[in-house]
């Protein structure tokens, strides 16, 4: 179970990168650079002049094979190390435009770490862990934010701490609607009921992608009549099952996101995370 008290080591770092940068002009289509030369020495980080490579991107895209490597707590690294261990995205986002930020190991051991910086190079998002989305690991990390303001945004993508690495995928998803909550929550109660549902994911996926059920708009999932009715009894009986177990666990998470222990149940805000979610998990599923 993560704790965030051995996080410090990585926000630091992550935080010094940007106290004092700024951004550099375009070097080539895809990259640029960030100014690290006031970096302060942070987890055995000399300091350093030059710059730190930045991948330019769009709300849509889709960055897949891209690898981090974990830094060892003995080694001294300078900045153009740092590239290997942590990569760094500048994304052009519109004033009210929400945005979803999913990092998904794909390869090795990756423990996945999100950061968001606002175009002022202020905190605007951290993420540990996900119990969103059920299709992603709970190693993985999501944020979903809503821009104040136009301008670039930097998402910064590393391993845990700096302490794990392998290959990931992240998804840079617009969505309609804000859910007006931290979709980067991870209570022990979160966390519960998303291994709930991940555990019925295996069975539900398919189940989708064969049009036996459908996920609504209000993120609850029913029968579509289509590929429902050839089934036999006996599977129908299984489908209806999951289906209800499901609805039971998303009907409870879009509770638990939205309301604090003591707190009176908005119904409202509820059907708006549930329709929020159901946008992003139709979305993943493609």
């Amino acid at each position: 179970m993560r704790r965030r008290e051995l996080q410090l080591g990585l926000c630091q770092l992550v935080f010094a990168l940007l106290l004092t940068g700024c951004a550099h002009e375009v070097v080539d289509e895809t990259t640029a650079e960030i100014d690290l030369s006031a970096m302060v020495h942070v987890r055995g980080v000399t300091k350093a002049d030059g710059g730190f490579p930045v991948t330019e991107a769009s709300v849509g895209d889709v960055f897949d094979g891209e690898t981090v490597t974990a830094m060892p707590a003995t080694d001294t690294v300078d900045t153009a190390d740092l590239s290997r261990h942590m990569r760094v995205y500048r994304i052009q986002v519109e004033a009210g435009q929400t945005v979803a930020a999913l990092m998904r190991g794909t390869e090795g051991d990756l423990d996945a770490y999100l950061l968001l910086r606002d175009p002022d190079y202020q905190n605007a998002g951290e993420s540990f862990g996900q119990a969103i989305v059920a299709g992603a690991a709970e190693e993985d990390a999501l944020i979903v934010f809503t821009a104040p303001r136009s301008g670039p945004y930097y998402l910064f993508a590393a391993g845990e701490n700096l302490a794990s690495g392998g290959a990931f995928r992240l998804d840079l998803i617009e969505l309609t609607e804000d859910p007006g909550v931290d979709f980067s929550q991870t209570s022990p109660t979160l966390l519960f009921l998303s291994r709930e549902l991940r555990s019925h994911e295996e069975d539900l996926g398919p189940l989708i992608g064969m049009g036996v059920v459908a996920e609504g708009e209000d993120g609850r999932v029913f029968e579509d009549p289509v590929g429902f009715a050839p089934l036999t009894l006996a599977e129908k009986v299984t489908v209806r099952r999951l289906i209800q177990a499901v609805n039971g666990r998303r009907a409870s998470l879009f509770e638990w996101l939205n309301t604090a222990p003591g707190d009176e149940r908005d119904l409202e805000s509820e059907a708006r995370i549930g329709r929020v979610c159901s946008e992003l998990w139709r979305t993943l599923r493609g």
